[in-house]
């Protein structure tokens, strides 16, 4: 027996075996649940149960976000390391050269004073303090007191009323006095001329009354 054409045609046609009614009915429910429940479930970003059905786009944002938290992980190593260098550069010293002056001496290193092998002290005391600077101390405290008096309205009690102009005798003794005291060290001033026998001395009182 042949077949023709037609015969063949009519086979195709004809289906194999029924549909699953079972998966054709479970497709249909699902269906009627997604028709149902659109109007309750909000299927956007807003809704934290949110859920993209397709994956693709974020699987290919995983790789870059990975890429961008390592970029900002080595520059914040980045960051870390030169700050660490300028905190070195800052505690590191350096030889500073260039700009200082040098002296150079070229002289022979002595005494420049014409004061005999058994001189005694005093003249190398006058060799720094001569009569020039005695005469300029003598000068200076004169015009102050005078200017003071002037300026200032004294009582009839005061001690400055018996001030006097003083001379290069009376201050070069001042100026012993001054090196005596560190010698004998006593509480108060009025101390070195007192009559108490804790304190009495005949410096002070024989050199200036």
């Amino acid at each position: 027996m042949s077949l023709d054409d037609d015969h063949i045609q009519l086979l195709l046609d004809v289906p194999t075996s029924e549909p699953d009614r079972e998966s054709t009915a479970q497709s249909d429910n699902e269906c009627d649940l997604g028709q149902n429940s659109s109007d309750e479930i909000d299927d956007t970003d807003e809704d934290p149960d949110f859920l993209p059905c397709d994956t693709s786009e974020d699987d290919d944002e995983i790789p870059d976000m990975m890429e961008v938290s390592e970029n900002q992980s080595a520059n914040s190593h980045d960051i870390s390391d030169s700050s660490v260098s300028v905190e070195n550069e800052e505690e590191e010293w350096i030889i500073f050269e260039g700009r200082q002056k040098n002296f150079i001496f070229n002289t022979l290193p002595q005494y420049n004073m014409n004061l005999p092998n058994d001189a005694a002290p005093v003249e190398y005391y006058k060799v720094f303090c001569n009569e020039d600077i005695i005469m300029l101390m003598v000068a200076e405290t004169n015009r102050n007191a005078t200017n003071f008096i002037s300026e200032n309205g004294l009582s009839r009690s005061s001690r400055l009323r018996k001030w006097h102009a003083i001379d290069p005798e009376e201050m070069t003794k001042f100026i012993g006095l001054l090196i005596w005291k560190e010698l004998a060290s006593y509480p108060r001033i009025t101390d070195y001329w007192s009559r108490n026998v804790l304190f009495k001395n005949n410096v002070a009182s024989s050199v200036m009354c």
